[in-house]
């Protein structure tokens, strides 16, 4: 009898040092497949100065998601790539508050203890690339510059999949944005919703108030607060300037003059005038 019970008792420990080992397994085995089953994105912010002699800015960092099965390893990707550009859109649209938005501080709630966001640069957006874009043009009182997101990666980061020498997704976040360099003439971006001058009736071109013509960037010249014929008379004296846009002052930032080599899409908007050569 006494044999009897202390084989049961080797049985039972017999189990239990199995189900130990198995638990041990399990949890090794978990933590190495959830490794596996994360990837992840690396997301690229660049400030471009429409100016195409002034040195940019790009700042990067890593976007990672986490996927249930390892045959979803894809779909990780793509979710990090939806999930940096909603962060990067979002932080811009609230680009001078204190800290970045929700969308910038995700987390996936089976697996908080990964990080979708580690080492995101940016606190106060507006501040953060304002400092980064006039520390690289230290001779500028102020930048107009395009802020754009560039997303590299393999499989799921790249819409189609990317082609050429470096495959990457690019979305435009912000185009002719004027950084006023602080320490220079004031802090602060943007400009403020004025009401321009009367519309001038110029030979030579079509004047548009409360408008302003994005992209197509010839060149940049500071002009005289208020003096938007100063803009236009510069386009008329340039062969290759096809149509221009007056920013008015912002802030104390002075006014500002950018020169097209195109007129390209015709946008309302109270900071602006602009003018396309008849």
């Amino acid at each position: 009898m006494k044999d009897l019970r202390d084989d049961k008792q080797q049985t039972h420990l017999g189990f239990f040092r199995l189900g130990v080992k198995v638990v041990v397994l399990f949890m090794l085995m978990s933590s190495t497949a959830l490794a596996e089953r994360t990837r992840s994105c690396r997301a690229t912010v660049i400030v471009d100065p429409v100016e195409h002699s002034a040195p940019q800015y790009a700042t990067s960092f890593s976007v990672h998601a986490t996927v249930a099965y390892l045959t979803l390893v894809n779909q990780a990707r793509r979710w990090a790539r939806q999930w940096a550009v909603e962060c990067i859109q979002a932080h811009w649209a609230d680009r001078d508050a204190p800290q970045p938005p929700s969308a910038c501080r995700r987390i996936q709630a089976a697996w908080p203890d990964i990080p979708v966001f580690p080492g995101y640069p940016f606190t106060r957006m507006s501040a953060d690339l304002g400092k980064a874009i006039c520390d690289r043009n230290p001779d500028k009182l102020a930048v107009v510059a395009d802020v754009k997101l560039q997303i590299r990666g393999d499989t799921g980061c790249i819409r189609g999949g990317g082609t050429g020498v470096d495959p990457h997704e690019e979305h435009l976040i912000a185009d002719d944005f004027r950084f006023a360099c602080p320490g220079r003439i004031g802090e602060g971006g943007g400009f403020e919703n004025v009401e321009p001058p009367p519309t001038a009736t110029e030979p030579g071109f079509n004047v548009m108030p409360n408008t302003r013509l994005p992209g197509n960037d010839l060149g940049v010249l500071d002009v005289s607060d208020g003096d938007w014929r100063a803009c236009m008379a510069a386009c008329a004296a340039n062969g290759a300037c096809q149509a221009w846009t007056y920013r008015n002052r912002f802030q104390g930032v002075s006014s500002v003059c950018l020169l097209k080599r195109a007129a390209g899409p015709v946008i309302a908007d109270s900071c602006c005038r602009s003018g396309v050569r008849q």
